[in-house]
């Protein structure tokens, strides 16, 4: 048991593994897995590469999924649904003003939009008329 935690303490503090073969006449040879710096290096190289083919493959699938939507027509479905959900959406709004002005008279549609963080493009609010364009 002692020599097995005087040779484990040889070994860490070489900094890494060593593996030593029978077939070699004795040689040791320094771990791949966990020697130094430049393997350190490599791994990290390594994780930035994968993290980066993830991406990729994740705008591949989007590019693909919007070509299969184009060829299928669904993009004309698509943005009648948009233009259906802007409608609701504002219609949502103005309800939302009508109640927000019985307790602050002076509230404005933009003040209202501003202050839920709505981007004025996603819902059609035009900020120099000062009120919704067709939905």
């Amino acid at each position: 048991k002692q020599w097995y935690q005087r040779r484990v303490r040889a070994l860490r503090s070489r900094g890494g593994r060593t593996f030593q073969s029978p077939l070699t006449g004795g040689r040791t040879f320094q771990s791949p897995l966990n020697g130094g710096a430049s393997n350190s290096r490599s791994f990290v190289k390594l994780e930035q590469l994968k993290k980066r083919v993830a991406e990729k493959r994740s705008l591949l699938r989007k590019f693909r999924h919007l070509a299969r939507s184009r060829e299928s027509g669904e993009e004309g479905r698509m943005k009648e649904e948009v233009k259906k959900w802007r409608g609701v959406s504002q219609e949502v709004l103005e309800r939302l003003l009508v109640r927000f002005r019985a307790q602050e008279p002076s509230t404005s549609m933009e003040q209202l939009i501003d202050k839920l963080g709505v981007s004025d493009r996603l819902i059609g609010f035009d900020r120099e008329d000062g009120w919704f364009k067709d939905p």
